[in-house]
């Protein structure tokens, strides 16, 4: 998620931010990452807070879909300036996943995100510009 932190989550641990895209698909990895990503997020590692919102938005690495609580944890990364969360958090309130629609709030995430130059949040904040029509992904949509 954002790197602009010294204390991020990659910088203070073995886990690695790549690893996240591996296709391996080796359930007992699986579990170490959810499980490593899960401690870090109890110890208040914003990255880690953010990454884990991510997994029970979409039920990644086994993780149990949990929308709220994945609202709730976006919430508090966006407060303290996270850029990624606050575009995925955009994304809840716009598309109403895990908390009731909110269009306005929504757009100015994503105008937040990208004032961070995040380059998701650019994108996203000229798609509320009428320049298209945005698709999420499949994972993210499934069962709302």
């Amino acid at each position: 998620m954002s790197t602009s932190s010294s204390s991020d989550y990659s910088s203070s641990s073995d886990y690695s931010s790549s690893s996240c895209s591996s296709s391996s698909g080796d359930e007992g990895s699986v579990k170490l990452e959810y499980a490593e990503v899960l401690s870090a997020a109890e110890r208040g590692e914003k990255e880690a807070k953010a990454r884990l919102a991510w997994y029970k938005l979409t039920g990644f690495q086994g993780a149990e879909i949990d929308r709220t609580g994945g609202v709730e944890l976006l919430e508090e990364c966006a407060d303290s300036g996270d850029a990624d969360a606050m575009w995925m958090l955009g994304l809840c309130l716009k598309y109403g996943l895990g908390c009731t629609v909110d269009a306005a709030r929504a757009k100015t995430l994503f105008n937040r995100s990208k004032d961070s130059s995040n380059v998701v949040g650019i994108f996203l904040s000229k798609k509320e510009k009428g320049n298209g029509q945005l698709r999420i992904s499949n994972r993210l949509c499934q069962e709302v």
